[in-house]
């Protein structure tokens, strides 16, 4: 009896994980999208921080706000992943 038991409840349990962890399409698309976006404005960022020709300061705050809103885009766009997952 129990050797019937066990493996039942363990394939309830696989088929029921599974279920929970598929994307739709159009999620994946805008995952993708989302993921060429950030890496697009971080290379445009990248070629404006190598074309600087202000003041070092100035040069590293610039670098340093790229990189918060490169951050702040990354977070957001991970939330938004993670709500698509849950769902």
């Amino acid at each position: 009896m129990k050797n019937i038991f066990l493996p039942a409840v363990l394939g309830l349990f696989v088929l029921s994980a599974s279920a929970f962890a598929v994307e739709s399409t159009g999620e994946l698309v805008q995952d993708q999208a989302n993921d060429t976006k950030r890496a697009v404005v971080k290379e445009v960022h990248h070629a404006e921080e190598a074309a600087c020709m202000d003041s070092d300061t100035k040069c590293l705050m610039r670098k340093a706000e790229h990189r918060t809103e490169e951050a702040g885009d990354s977070v957001v766009d991970k939330a938004s992943e993670l709500v698509n997952d849950a769902d």
